[in-house]
């Protein structure tokens, strides 16, 4: 093959890949629809109901002057997810994540929808997993449990959901939110002795904040264990 056939190759490849790109970029770009229908659910009362109609209207007007109001995008999704329009919820959420990347808010509720509403287990994880890149270490906690819950029922992925609690732990330790989890976990998958190592290690940090009420429960587990 000569050079000027092998350059003729590469420029088509780079041609088309240009043509992706930016047809990603500009679907992606697109500002939401600020004139898309808002009906509020209908199991709402009616007082209820007026008053998202007021909520998504005053934040439609916001964003129409100023659509770099990073809360009123935020405020319109979850109005239009609560009517039941997950699509339009959708749209707003990934609108963000490209607009404002280092929003951790947005990847968290893309998660949130695709795992418990939409059941794409996949694209859940895709955003938990991107929300916890984002977000405070202090945020992740919670995220980290729904994404030991994805991977515990609706990937069938036991290492997986081990593995990422054992993560949590190394970035937020003496977590009891973390730990009582694991070793609930390790129960259910029969391994009683690491069960009983996080049901202790929890019991002691229970203790040592003074926590009796979680110690007490967390006693109760372990004497279940040797039942």
């Amino acid at each position: 093959m000569n050079s000027r056939k092998v350059l003729w190759i590469v420029g088509v490849v780079v041609l088309v890949g240009a043509l992706i790109a930016g047809a990603n970029y500009y679907f992606v770009r697109q500002m939401p629809d600020l004139d898309r229908p808002f009906t509020p659910a209908e199991r709402y009362p009616e007082s209820i109901r007026q008053e998202s109609i007021q909520k998504v209207e005053s934040a439609i007007a916001e964003l129409r002057e100023n659509p770099e109001l990073v809360s009123r995008w935020l405020e319109l999704a979850v109005y239009r997810k609560g009517a039941d329009d997950y699509e339009g919820a959708e749209d707003i959420w990934l609108y963000m994540t490209y607009t404002w990347p280092a929003e951790p808010t947005a990847y968290g509720n893309l998660a949130d929808l695709y795992q418990s509403v939409l059941v794409e287990p996949r694209k859940a994880e895709k955003y938990w997993k991107k929300y916890i890149e984002v977000a405070p270490a202090n945020y992740d906690i919670g995220a980290y449990r729904s994404l030991h819950d994805l991977y515990r029922t609706k990937l069938s992925n036991p290492d997986r959901a081990r593995e990422i609690l054992l993560q949590a732990l190394k970035e937020n330790p003496e977590t009891t939110d973390l730990i009582i989890p694991l070793a609930v976990f390790e129960r259910m998958q029969g391994n009683v002795d690491a069960a009983r190592m996080y049901f202790t290690q929890a019991k002691e940090i229970a203790d040592k904040l003074g926590n009796t009420s979680l110690s007490s429960i967390l006693n109760e587990e372990l004497k279940a264990l040797e039942q």
